[in-house]
């Protein structure tokens, strides 16, 4: 028998395609620190990987957007202290992304009612994702 999980809404699995700026937002929001200020910018990304087929840790080498981190380690970066604090970035979710998690959770959700606009229906979303599926 197979292991069967399903990532949390604050994992990056739903969150990495989300641009930093709006997950920089989301932290400020809750109030959550982040920041590259304790070291000196840098041209390429300071975070170390394992490069596949390879057997020993080396510094990314990608060009830097935030600080020390290229684009990709840095928003691995904020979905960490967004998992960490346990944010949930509901809110920030677009329609597929919420849709994604609801078929996901195997949830039937109504699509938009007669006379319901787009954003009473993203909130009518969000509002069963929230209720219905813990973070």
């Amino acid at each position: 028998m197979g292991i069967h999980a399903h990532h949390p809404r604050n994992c990056a699995f739903y969150l990495r395609d989300v641009d930093s700026k709006t997950l920089e937002r989301l932290l400020t929001d809750h109030r959550i620190a982040f920041s590259d200020t304790n070291q000196l910018p840098t041209a390429a990304c300071n975070t170390m990987v394992q490069k596949e087929g390879e057997t020993k840790d080396r510094k990314c080498g990608d060009k830097t957007e935030h600080g020390t981190r290229c684009r990709i380690h840095h928003v691995e970066y904020l979905c960490e202290l967004i998992k960490r604090h346990k944010v949930d970035p509901v809110s920030i979710l677009d329609e597929n992304a919420l849709m994604m998690l609801v078929r996901r959770q195997g949830l039937h959700v109504v699509g938009p009612l007669p006379n319901e606009t787009k954003d009473q229906y993203l909130g009518r979303l969000i509002q069963n994702v929230k209720v219905s599926i813990p973070l």
